[in-house]
């Protein structure tokens, strides 16, 4: 079972290399990941080629932002599943996606979705995003670097919408929230 990372980049050059090395460190190696660069001008499309050169592809183009390049990786994805990885994310478990593999093998789920903690921010604060049981009859939504998606069920809902430039995971999420069929695991 293949599963495609895919990162969107745009002068990414101070975290991708950390982003890149936490993929490299998973125990599950059946995965490709898909790099679109937003035509950087720093040292980024250098970095990725000097620490990803196994299953990896750098696609360079103009884009319409995140969720644009986002839906470009998923078109280039060769994988039955989906995980969107941003250039300034790391996976923190080494058998992360060993332990999703294992889990897709016995149920084909739609979605499968997980805690995440955010580096420290400028203020010097490090928090955790629990995700907590899926629950259809309130407004929050699940961390898209915690999820992966299946390919066929993220094309059916018409992909991250474009026009909402910092929530179009949260839109797609909502969609996915209204699919009465959706098989989700937490």
């Amino acid at each position: 079972m293949l599963i495609s990372i895919i990162t969107p980049t745009s002068n990414s050059e101070i975290t991708i290399a950390s982003c890149i090395k936490s993929v490299k460190k998973q125990s599950f190696k059946d995965y490709e990941h898909i790099f679109i660069d937003n035509l950087s001008d720093d040292k980024t499309i250098k970095i990725i080629k000097k620490f990803s050169k196994l299953n990896s592809n750098i696609y360079t183009e103009k884009d319409n932002g995140i969720f644009d390049a986002m839906n470009t990786g998923v078109k280039k994805a060769k994988g039955e599943y989906l995980l969107f990885l941003n250039s300034d994310d790391e996976i923190i478990n080494s058998n992360f996606l060993l332990n999703i593999s294992k889990l897709l093998k016995k149920n084909k789920y739609d979605i499968i979705y997980s805690n995440i903690i955010y580096k420290k921010n400028i203020l010097g604060i490090k928090r955790k995003y629990i995700s907590e049981k899926f629950n259809k009859n309130y407004g929050w939504h699940i961390p898209h670097p915690g999820s992966v998606i299946k390919k066929k069920f993220f094309k059916s809902k018409k992909s991250f919408s474009r026009k909402y430039k910092i929530s179009g995971d949260f839109d797609f999420f909502i969609k996915a929230q209204l699919d009465k069929k959706l098989n989700i695991y937490y």
